[in-house]
C-alpha cells in the first residue's frame, strides 16, 4: 500500500483520506485546530442550481456529479461510523419577495435549463403549501426538489470516527506543521506534537488545510489563496422551516431539534476574527423577512468561518510544482458540496500527476 500524508482536519482533508483508504493507500493525517475553520461554519447546502449563473461550466458539472454521489457516499460513512450526518432530501426553495426578484429568478432559470438542472416554478399559493410559516409578502419562487443538505459538523465527526476505525490510518493533532523539501521534492514533514518536534518521513503530501497554507508558504507563494470571512447565526425553537430556503439576501437551512442555520456574510478582511454587529443584524433581519417566526426563536450560536478562495473561484485539486506535494483546497463556497468528487479527483492525481483538469493548481504556475 502506498503511504499518503494528508494535512488538514476539515471535510476536504477527511474526504481525501476516506477516498485514499478506499483506493488502497495507508494514510497519516496531521491537523491543527483552527479558529474560523470553514467546516465548522458551513451551512451544508448541496445545491448546484442556486449559483449556476456565477459558476463556470466545469465547476457546475463537478458539483452535479458530486451531489449525485452523495447518497451512497454518506451511507457508507454513516454505516462505518455509526453517526448520523443529518442528510436531508427536502430540496431548496428560492423565494421571491417582489416582482423584481421574480425577474431575477427567471434569469436564473435560463441557466438551469442550459445545464439540465431540474427546477419547478411555485406560485404564491404553492409556496405557502410548501412552507406554511413563510411571511405573507412572498410572491412566488423556484423549487429545486433534487437539492439536498447535510450537517457539516456531523459529517466531519462521522469521517473522523470512520477513519479512526481503519487500521491503515493514523490521525494526529499537531501544534505546528511544516513541509520540508529537498531538490524540489517533498522530503519530510516537521510536526510539533505535545511540545516535541517530530520528523515524519514521506514522499507524498496532500495539503487540504482550507484557507491556511502557512505550513507550505515558501513553496506556494504564487498560489493566490485568500480567506473570505462568512458570519452565521443558528437559532432554535419550534419547527419553523421545512426546506432549505434562499432569498436574494439570505439562506436558511433546517437542522434537527428545531435548529435553523442562517447565513452568511461575505467579507474581504483577511483573517480578522471579530464578529460584527452589522452582519449579525443583517442575517436576523433578512431571515425575519422570510419567516416572521424567527423573532420568537432563541439564538444559540453566532460565529464565523474563513472560506478558502482563489482568484478565479475554482478549486485547486491536483499536483503543485513541488514533486510529491498535492493540493485539495480553494473550494470557496462549495467545499461541502464538492467533497466526494474533489477527493476522488485528488486521488486520481496521486496516480496520474500529469492528468489534465481545469482544476489543476498548475494553472497558477504556468
Amino acid at each position: 500500500m502506498t503511504p499518503i500524508t494528508i494535512i488538514g482536519g476539515g471535510l476536504a482533508a477527511l474526504s481525501t483520506a476516506w477516498a485514499s483508504v478506499r483506493n488502497g493507500h495507508t494514510v497519516d493525517i496531521f491537523w491543527m485546530a483552527r479558529k474560523g475553520a470553514g467546516t465548522n461554519a458551513a451551512a451544508g447546502m448541496l445545491s448546484p442550481f442556486a449559483e449556476a449563473d456565477t459558476a463556470e461550466p466545469p465547476l457546475i458539472e463537478l458539483a452535479l456529479k458530486s451531489c449525485a454521489a452523495y447518497p451512497d457516499w454518506i451511507n457508507g460513512i454513516e454505516q462505518a461510523s455509526g453517526i448520523s450526518c443529518e442528510y436531508r432530501t427536502s430540496g431548496t426553495i428560492l423565494a421571491a419577495l417582489s416582482r423584481d426578484h421574480m425577474a431575477d429568478l427567471h434569469r436564473l432559470a435560463q441557466f438551469h435549463h442550459r445545464f439540465g438542472l431540474k427546477t419547478q416554478w411555485l406560485s404564491r399559493k404553492e409556496l405557502f403549501d410548501h412552507e406554511p410559516n413563510i411571511a405573507s409578502r412572498q410572491v412566488g419562487g423556484i423549487w429545486a426538489k433534487n437539492d439536498h443538505s447535510v450537517n457539516p459538523r456531523q459529517l466531519q465527526s462521522a469521517l473522523f470516527r470512520a477513519l479512526e476505525k481503519e487500521i491503515n490510518v493514523t490521525i494526529t493533532e499537531a501544534q505546528n506543521i511544516h513541509i520540508v523539501t529537498k531538490g524540489q521534492k517533498v522530503e519530510n514533514v516537521l510536526i510539533k506534537v505535545n511540545n516535541q518536534q517530530l520528523i515524519h518521513k514521506t514522499s507524498q503530501v496532500v495539503l487540504c488545510d482550507g484557507s491556511w497554507k502557512n505550513c507550505a508558504a515558501d513553496l506556494l507563494n504564487p498560489l493566490p489563496l485568500r480567506p473570505v470571512k462568512g458570519q452565521y447565526v443558528i437559532v432554535q425553537g419550534s419547527e419553523l422551516v421545512f426546506h432549505t430556503m434562499r432569498s436574494p439576501d439570505i439562506y436558511m437551512v433546517p437542522r434537527r431539534d428545531g435548529q435553523v442555520y442562517i447565513g452568511a456574510s461575505m467579507e474581504e478582511e483577511g483573517f480578522k476574527s471579530q464578529p460584527s454587529a452589522g452582519a449579525q443584524l443583517d442575517l436576523l433581519y433578512h431571515s425575519w423577512q422570510l419567516f416572521r417566526g424567527v423573532y420568537e426563536l432563541d439564538v444559540i450560536e453566532h460565529g464565523f468561518g474563513f472560506r478558502p478562495a482563489l482568484r478565479d473561484h475554482q478549486p485547486a485539486i491536483g499536483p503543485s510544482p513541488i514533486e510529491g506535494l498535492f493540493l485539495n483546497t480553494g473550494h470557496f463556497r462549495h467545499g461541502v458540496m464538492l467533497a466526494p468528487l474533489a477527493a476522488e479527483l485528488c486521488v486520481q492525481f496521486l496516480h496520474e500527476p500529469a492528468m489534465e483538469s481545469p482544476f489543476s493548481p498548475l494553472r497558477f504556475w504556468s
